[in-house]
């Protein structure tokens, strides 16, 4: 359990550090946000308004991950001090 978290808050830190990624969410927030603003079709517009409320959301999912994955790298460390994969640089 604790290499897994430790293995996903890895992933997600990469992930939310790329900026191929940093910069497709930005496009994407700003094209929905646009969308929304234009749209006259209330259906439309509540559909683009949810899409806005979950970017933060799938944001700090990642984020979450990459706090978990830190405290399973300090647990591992702890259970493990020896072991140089968990050391803390």
């Amino acid at each position: 359990m604790l290499e897994n978290d430790r293995h996903h808050g890895t992933l997600a830190k990469n992930i939310l550090e790329n900026e191929v990624f940093k910069n497709a969410f930005s496009v994407m927030e700003n094209s929905i946000f646009e969308q929304w603003k234009i749209s006259k079709d209330e259906q439309q517009r509540e559909a683009l308004w949810i899409m806005i409320q979950m970017m933060p959301r799938f944001e700090a999912t990642l984020r979450t991950a990459v706090s978990d994955g830190v405290v399973a790298t300090q647990e591992l460390h702890r259970l493990n001090p020896y072991d140089k994969k968990f050391s803390q640089h």
